[in-house]
């Protein structure tokens, strides 16, 4: 059976139902993805590998990326190791056709969450769209990025936000495309991922929430539920402003913003790209372009706080209020 679905801007056409995402009539698709166990369907067999090491892939570990040339061009695939063996993603010459190549006894979890996340980023990354690590959220009619490594508070960031109405537009990923004005946001799927502690203040029955992977405890909090609160926005909006996540080292955890440095900003953008293990020089340098025309034309600011959940409503007012200062709106203008 075939099924339709919205994600990063993608209409995607898969042979796999999938929970993460809402269904979506039948449409032209940009990109189609096969769900296989049996390898002989896909093209991997027939097919001569050479694995590639990189610089990022040497710091990873159980994540290996192999390239096979063909004539209509290379074929990539990026393999994840997993508790139960691995998971192939083959992604054709014409960057349009992806192959799911997966034990039977893998998590159904684990599949998706692989899938929406690290696998749809390194495609899109493939593609030439730049995806940055971060969760967007949208306020009024803007949306603003919250940037910032593993672990750093993204989604708790983007989640206390839309504890005050705010709505989410795409946890853990932006995806970016440029226009003439600037730059579009493209949405996500209707999911925050939280580490329990986060969302035991506003929904209870946490051991009750999918895992993102079976291994981990970090849990899918679907957005719009009435108990926990939070709505998601599905389409694309223009990006207002970037907002870098720092910490507060002393006694004080009273949360504060300000200005990244101009040399600062595109290095932070550079540090903070989703994805770019897989992405060669060709690429970066086109990439490097975009992310220089960004670090100059929508404003970035260092949230500035110190972890504590207790705080967390202090910061988002402290963003929702930077956001609507009358320099911060002028520059985004």
């Amino acid at each position: 059976m075939t099924h339709y679905y919205r994600l990063y801007g993608l209409t995607v056409q898969t042979n796999r139902a999938l929970t993460l995402l809402p269904s979506q009539p039948a449409a032209t698709p940009d990109l189609v993805v096969n769900w296989t166990c049996n390898r002989s369907l896909s093209p991997e067999a027939s097919l001569t590998w050479d694995q590639v090491l990189t610089t990022e892939l040497n710091q990873r570990n159980g994540i290996t990326l192999w390239r096979a040339p063909s004539e209509p061009g290379f074929y990539i695939r990026l393999r994840y190791d997993t508790e139960e063996a691995h998971i192939d993603f083959l992604l054709e010459p014409d960057l349009r056709t992806l192959w799911i190549i997966h034990s039977a006894n893998e998590p159904e979890s684990d599949l998706q969450s692989y899938f929406v996340g690290p696998a749809m980023g390194c495609v899109l990354r493939l593609r030439g769209t730049v995806c940055l690590h971060a969760s967007v959220v949208k306020i009024d009619d803007r949306a603003i990025a919250i940037l910032g490594k593993k672990k750093s508070g993204k989604s708790t960031s983007a989640f206390g936000l839309a504890q005050l109405g705010a709505a989410v537009l795409s946890d853990d990923m932006a995806v970016l495309t440029p226009t003439n004005s600037g730059f579009v946001v493209q949405p996500g799927y209707p999911q925050v991922r939280l580490w329990p502690r986060s969302i035991a203040a506003h929904y209870e029955a946490v051991e009750d929430l999918p895992r993102v992977y079976t291994s981990r405890d970090k849990r899918y909090l679907r957005l719009g539920d009435d108990e926990a609160g939070g709505t998601f926005w599905p389409y694309s909006l223009p990006l207002a402003a970037i907002y870098v996540l720092g910490e507060i080292n002393s006694g004080d955890v009273t949360p504060y913003i300000e200005p990244v440095a101009p040399k600062n900003r595109l290095m932070a953008l550079v540090e903070n790209t989703f994805g770019s293990y897989v992405v060669n020089e060709e690429l970066r340098h086109s990439e490097f372009e975009v992310l220089a025309q960004l670090s100059r034309t929508v404003p970035m600011r260092r949230l500035m706080f110190g972890h504590e959940l207790t705080t967390l409503p202090a910061q988002s007012r402290a963003i929702i209020k930077d956001l609507s200062s009358q320099n911060l709106a002028v520059a985004a203008g």
